[in-house]
């Protein structure tokens, strides 16, 4: 395959019947497809991009019940406090050490939330097809685990602003248009701001991607790096259990 035909798809989880968002970028950074899809429908656009990599932002395994293990935990540092409750991925442990704020992922799966479920489920599909878990040797033909938020946080080297809000929206993809994704520059949303727009409330937010889109970029963009730019990724967690791929390395100390 030709190289500059690979697909990065990137896929963020959401509430509703098309709970799966994702971006596609082809090997320029440019994004070629997005959308809200059925897992179905989501299966059959991979099917069409057997030579691409996927990246999912959300659980792709339960957790192995190492942090419940007095003696894993001990090898960590820091070393845990003994006596806590310790229901979650190692990965998640890490980074929360660093102060990148991720959700807990159970070890049994009826305590999972559906969200985690159909996760799990599109990462084993996805396995189905015979795409390979990163990290791998080959160069395409993979699926790893990351997580929008965590990505935003270490190259901004803060906590981003609510992805909810205009300004969370703005500065995320201002992140990925300086990182050399095709998208709209977001300072341009400036300079179509005048008084009478404002006074009227006819912004430009066509300009500014939604945040599930901008999540799903991220994340396609991590899968990106993987491949060209192994050296810019860093793994956290136990390879065991499943590891969390993010865009910078090393990281902080903090955030």
């Amino acid at each position: 395959m030709n190289i500059a035909d690979r697909t990065f798809i990137g896929v963020s989880l959401v509430s509703g019947q098309k709970p799966y968002v994702f971006s596609a970028l082809d090997m320029a950074k440019k994004p070629i497809a997005s959308g809200r899809y059925t897992l179905d429908k989501l299966l059959f656009y991979i099917k069409q991009h057997l030579s691409a990599n996927v990246a999912i932002g959300a659980p792709v395994s339960l957790n192995q019940g190492l942090m419940q293990d007095d003696e894993f935990r001990d090898m960590l540092s820091p070393k845990p406090k003994r006596g806590r409750k310790y229901d979650m991925r190692v990965s998640e442990y890490q980074l929360k050490q660093v102060k990148v704020n991720v959700g807990r992922t159970p070890f049994r799966g009826e305590d999972a939330s559906l969200r985690i479920h159909q996760s799990i489920r599109l990462y084993k599909e996805i396995l189905k097809l015979g795409f390979q878990a990163y990290p791998h040797d080959q160069p395409e033909n993979l699926v790893m685990e990351t997580n929008a938020k965590a990505c935003f946080t270490v190259l901004l080297e803060q906590v981003p602003l609510s992805r909810i809000t205009l300004e969370g929206r703005l500065q995320r993809q201002l992140v990925l248009f300086e990182r050399g994704l095709e998208i709209n520059n977001p300072m341009d949303f400036f300079e179509e701001v005048t008084r009478f727009r404002l006074l009227r409330g006819s912004l430009p937010l066509g300009k500014i991607l939604p945040p599930d889109i901008l999540d799903a970029l991220m994340i396609a963009y991590t899968a990106h790096l993987v491949v060209n730019r192994p050296h810019k990724v860093t793994l956290v967690g136990d390879p065991g259990e499943g590891q969390i791929v993010l865009p910078e390395k090393p990281l902080n100390s903090k955030y």
